[in-house]
């Protein structure tokens, strides 16, 4: 699946999201697009799914989960990216790489899970260089 920007802010109501299997979700815009993900229910994000960026940053992307689902990256993920907002709820990072910023009630990185600055152009702590 593509979602295409559209220059400007763009808003995607969803219930949830599961990429998996070898899944592919591509994120195309540019440097003007903002892409805010308002999901009702859970983010899986694991066993061969891929998260491609196509001329956006993690930082452009905020995923937004409005009633508390879990968001979980396990397995051989490729390139879970954005900002994950879940105030009410839990983030599970692992054994993944994570580029991006996880703000819930609980965030648990286990089993290997690391998590990088959302791109270099917007942090300078030195997070992410290995």
């Amino acid at each position: 699946m593509t979602i295409t920007g559209n220059g400007g802010m763009n808003v995607v109501a969803v219930g949830s999201v599961n990429i998996q299997g070898g899944n592919t979700l591509t994120i195309r815009g540019g440097p003007g697009d903002r892409f805010v993900f308002n999901l009702t229910g859970s983010f899986n994000f694991s066993g061969g799914g891929r998260l491609i960026l196509d001329g956006v940053t993690a930082d452009q992307l905020l995923w937004n989960m409005t009633t508390g689902g879990k968001v979980e990256f396990s397995g051989s993920a490729k390139d879970p990216a954005g900002t994950f907002l879940d105030p009410m709820g839990e983030i599970s990072i692992g054994p993944v790489s994570f580029y991006g910023t996880a703000i819930g009630r609980n965030v648990e990185l286990h089993s290997g899970g690391r998590e990088f600055c959302p791109s270099p152009k917007v942090c300078d702590c030195g997070c992410g260089s290995d």
